[in-house]
């Protein structure tokens, strides 16, 4: 009986001090500065490029989304979140999966979009069910949060602060206590101090809302001591507390300042808006390019060596008849089964390349409902057109025959026809068009589409509305084996507002792809809109 008593105490000792050791590991985890996290996340990204580790490579981009959102950087968050999504969704990893969308939900949360963070919410919370991930599905109960010690204090404080901001409405006493646990927990943890920030506005408006406005005043004050450092030139921070003061001084009923800190937020907005547009175009280019050549390099390379192997058996084996004819009929088959696999894997590229396109097309539309200033609607408007162009060309580049060039009638004449029907005007216009059966290189007709598709939205806007008759006449011939003639005119009134049209994003993007094409250009902007380039083919 006593030997027993014994054992069980000693077994009872040995789980304490188990337990002991993982909460203090987690606390040491929990406790690494920016730098430490940094440096793991890299080495964690250069082992798994390494060792071919997609898991790795999945975990690493997490690691800097993390990183990147915690200092506040949203569009580099966001970008390691996607590439980290693509790997795992792959691979059927519910728990990592779901984890990626709850953190963008989190970001959709940050900037102000409800109906998109409760969305991408739901999705999480379903992909935990649907894998049976208890250890996802404890991030949608904050009440128990503190029974699980793996839990890191960081993941505590957000939980606290949605808990917190739920209960705002029906009880703001609970709330604030709840936003004071969350301040609790980060304190120590300055390199956090986008998350902290965030729950700092949220006690600060709380406070304003019940007339406590000297409590709220020192938050939003060390806010803006914050504001001097690192942050001064990040929008989304200062966004966030031009917003919390012009709540503070709505609540405290001084208007004037309140309508200050409206237009300060206001402008912030703008930025981060046009940010996003002018990153859009060039951020899908690389994204392309960068998944293309490394899917195909990756895959291939083991296949290159086999090759290379096999071409020195059959020199060797030109010395034996029978053995010569052996390899010749083994490299026959080893390559047709290479080019098989190479058709697969083009195959699979251009879906991921497809469904990339959609994604950010769907993304600049989701946030495009979310905006109300109708200047930056229309920039979201005009970027979604010029991804469109890309995706044509896209589809033509790789569902035809000729993967190596573009047959620019049909190019253009898509680019034409999905700018007319999404204006509704395929009807109601005159268009006399002269384009020549022409083969050009990929890179050129991606220049002339984008051109064709800012003059055609720009015609659509400003002209053909105001005309009576409208007419559209298009033009691209050869003038001799290799000079091309482009031509584009309409019968609209004219450009009004002539130096903003010159000085206008659309301009500069004409200007950079006739740059690009090494072409010249002549354009009349006061009687009509009519614009003339010729370029070299070759």
């Amino acid at each position: 009986m006593t030997s027993k008593l014994i054992h069980k105490a000693l077994f009872t000792i040995l789980l304490i001090s188990l337990a002991y050791s993982l909460t203090f590991a987690q606390q040491k985890n929990n406790s690494k500065t920016t730098e430490e996290r940094i440096i793991y996340a890299s080495d964690l990204l250069e082992a798994s490029k390494k060792n071919n580790d997609p898991e790795g490579l999945a975990e690493a981009y997490y690691l800097f989304g993390k990183i990147e959102h915690g200092l506040g950087n949203i569009e580099k968050s966001l970008d390691y979140f996607l590439k980290s999504l693509v790997i795992v969704e792959d691979r059927n990893m519910p728990y990592q999966t779901g984890r990626l969308y709850h953190q963008m939900a989190g970001i959709a949360h940050e900037s102000g979009q409800t109906d998109e963070y409760k969305r991408i919410k739901e999705v999480s919370k379903n992909i935990f069910l649907k894998g049976n991930s208890i250890r996802g599905l404890k991030q949608f109960f904050p009440e128990l949060v503190n029974n699980y010690a793996e839990t890191d204090i960081v993941t505590k404080a957000a939980l606290l602060y949605n808990k917190a901001s739920e209960l705002i409405p029906t009880n703001p006493d609970s709330s604030l206590i709840l936003f004071n646990d969350a301040l609790e927990l980060l304190n120590g943890y300055d390199d956090e101090f986008f998350s902290l920030s965030l729950i700092q506005a949220g006690k600060a408006n709380l406070l304003s809302s019940l007339g406590k406005f000297k409590e709220a005043e020192i938050l939003l004050n060390d806010m803006n001591e914050r504001l001097k450092t690192g942050l001064s030139k990040n929008s989304h921070f200062k966004a966030r507390l031009y917003n919390a003061w012009y709540t503070y001084f709505n609540d405290k009923k001084d208007y004037k300042k309140a309508l200050e800190y409206l237009l300060l937020r206001i402008e912030m907005d703008k930025i981060i808006y046009q940010a996003d547009r002018d990153g859009a175009l060039s951020k899908l280019k690389i994204q392309y390019n960068t998944e293309k050549n490394e899917l195909l390099l990756k895959e291939n390379s083991l296949k290159i060596k086999t090759q290379n192997r096999i071409i020195l058996i059959v020199l060797i084996g030109l010395l034996l008849s029978i053995g010569l004819a052996f390899l010749f009929y083994y490299l026959y088959h080893s390559r047709a089964q290479t080019l098989r696999t190479n058709n697969i894997l083009i195959r699979e590229q251009n879906h991921r390349v497809k469904n990339n396109l959609q994604l950010i097309s769907s993304l600049i539309n989701l946030q495009k409902e979310n905006i109300y200033d109708s200047k930056s609607k229309r920039a979201l408007e005009d970027t979604q057109f010029r991804l469109e162009s890309i995706a044509i060309l896209h589809r033509q580049l790789y569902d035809g025959k000729n993967a190596g060039s573009v047959n620019i009638a049909d190019f253009l004449g898509n680019v034409l026809k999905y700018a007319l029907d999404s204006f509704d005007l395929t009807t109601k216009l005159k268009i006399t068009q002269n384009i020549q059966e022409i083969e050009l290189e990929p890179d050129k007709a991606s220049s002339l589409g984008l051109i064709l598709n800012e003059l055609i939205t720009n015609s659509c806007k400003y002209a053909f509305p105001f005309t009576e008759e409208p007419e559209l006449n298009f033009e691209v011939k050869l003038l001799d084996e290799s000079l091309i003639y482009f031509k584009y005119a309409d019968n609209g009134p004219g450009v009004v507002n002539k130096e903003t049209f010159q000085n206008g994003f659309g301009m500069d993007l004409i200007k950079m792809q006739t740059a690009q094409l090494k072409g010249n250009l002549e354009i009349d902007i006061f009687e009509k809109l009519e614009l003339t380039m010729t370029f070299n083919r070759n």
